[in-house]
């Protein structure tokens, strides 16, 4: 089942706090309804209080906390969520989101700043608006719910980008590379343009608050990172203070964190360090990604690194589950050489160029870009797309050869083969040749052999 709506199940205690009576319009409501612990242990004392009319005293309600519970806490937060009493009108809708388990983000942003700002009036008009907007009907054969193309045309929606065309916001993306290839320094470069706003490697970005979640380096190579990439506005839970697991109880206080900064980037460095299971199986690798993808349901946008086996640089390890339950994912990992994206084996080679872009799964259009490092910064920088850098030099080749008549495809692929720059496989040229046609080139074929002919455009 679906995550529930936090910021409703919030909304709607605020509600029964500031009248006690509407309960009486939801007696089918329970407190198992509840996805918040904190929540439902405060509505199961409600239950039992059985109040009246009008707003519940916090003492009355402490008396039917139970001595185990954390009763100053869970008191502080009855009386914060009881300020937004103008909602309570509204709870049957409000009972109805926590009980579909649904996730409306525009209620669930306008709830999140109600609670820390619950006087604020223009902010109350909005999220009245919202939660009278009316439900979709249900039924059990779910015939109510359908759309019609016409329905899902006439949407204004859109995909947004943090990173334009490579990291989408509202999203659980995995970032792979080999260990060592620069992960971690990439997404902390990342983290510094994303949180200030800034173009990175030619694409633009969104400023967005960025919360990074380093259960794998040490301090001292978390710190030193930090000053070359200068992400000073960025915010860091490192492995010395013991962030808690994706599979464990305390992971919840990664919502409690979002809720102070809604909408932020969560950046998990690495999935593997992030839990205590097995990568290979698949009910713990489930269960992790289902809590990122709550964390992502609640608002958050989601960058969580992984690593790849030694004999393969374009596949991540792990169980399926991973890449089942991922909405997105982008790879790092090195070419062969300049005019080739196949991997590299020589990790000493002298020209390094990356790969960074879309992976093997993603329901976006495909993107990447080219990147160098530079050893002396130790940082990545945008380079030339290799396959342009190869069929701009083919294009000379075919402009030397050139004398009126097109040289043929055998001699083409034997003059680049002989050519100062590294082209790769005779079966590589022969493909570039193909991309190029029509654009760089122009291909005729002539003799009883349709021998294929090139002539520059």
């Amino acid at each position: 089942m679906a995550p529930a709506s936090v910021s409703a199940e919030r909304e709607l205690l605020g509600a029964v706090m500031s009248d006690g009576s509407i309960l009486s319009q939801m007696m089918w409501l329970e407190p198992h309804h509840f996805q918040d612990g904190e929540i439902r242990t405060i509505f199961s004392a409600i239950q039992r209080l059985k109040p009246l009319a009008g707003p519940i005293p916090l003492s009355l309600l402490d008396e039917h906390l139970a001595d185990k519970c954390r009763r100053r806490d869970l008191l502080a937060l009855a009386a914060k969520l009881s300020e937004t009493d103008v909602l309570s009108i509204h709870a049957p809708r409000l009972a109805k989101l926590v009980v579909q388990h649904a996730n409306e983000s525009s209620v669930q942003q306008l709830a999140s700043q109600l609670v820390e700002n619950p006087g604020d009036l223009a902010l109350q008009k909005q999220i009245v608006k919202a939660l009278t907007t009316p439900l979709p009907g249900n039924s059990e054969n779910g015939v109510s719910l359908l759309r019609t193309g016409e329905d899902l045309r006439a949407l204004d929606v859109k995909v947004e980008w943090i990173v334009d065309n490579l990291i989408p916001r509202d999203c659980v993306t995995v970032l792979f590379g080999r260990g060592g290839i620069g992960k971690t320094t990439l997404s902390m470069m990342m983290a510094a343009a994303i949180d200030k706003g800034v173009p990175i490697f030619g694409m633009s970005t969104v400023k967005t608050k960025v919360i990074v979640i380093d259960f794998e380096n040490s301090l001292p190579v978390l710190s030193e990172r930090a000053k070359r990439t200068a992400v000073d506005g960025v915010l860091f839970w490192d492995s010395s203070s013991n962030p808690p697991g994706l599979d464990e109880p305390g992971w919840v206080v990664y919502k409690e964190i979002l809720k102070k900064y809604p909408g932020a980037l969560f950046i998990f460095d690495t999935l593997r360090s992030a839990h205590s299971g097995d990568e290979n199986d698949s009910k713990v690798m489930s269960l992790v990604m289902r809590r990122l993808r709550n964390l992502r349901d609640a608002g958050a946008t989601v960058i969580v690194l992984h690593h790849t086996p030694k004999s393969n640089d374009r596949q991540f390890k792990g169980s399926g589950a991973i890449l089942d339950l991922c909405d997105h994912v982008v790879a790092l990992f090195q070419t062969r050489r300049d005019g080739d994206e196949e991997e590299v084996d020589d990790i000493d080679a002298i020209e390094k160029i990356y790969r960074f872009g879309t992976g093997k799964k993603s329901r976006y259009r495909p993107h990447r870009v080219y990147l160098r490092f530079d050893k002396e910064d130790e940082l990545f920088t945008l380079a030339e797309d290799p396959e342009a850098v190869a069929i701009d030099h083919l294009q000379s080749i075919i402009g030397t050869m050139y004398d009126g008549i097109g040289p043929n495809q055998s001699a083409v692929v034997a003059a680049a083969e002989r050519h100062d720059f590294d082209f790769g496989s005779a079966r590589k040229i022969r493909a570039l040749l193909k991309k190029g046609e029509g654009v760089h080139w122009a291909v005729t074929t002539r003799g009883i052999n349709n021998a294929i002919s090139y002539a520059p455009i």
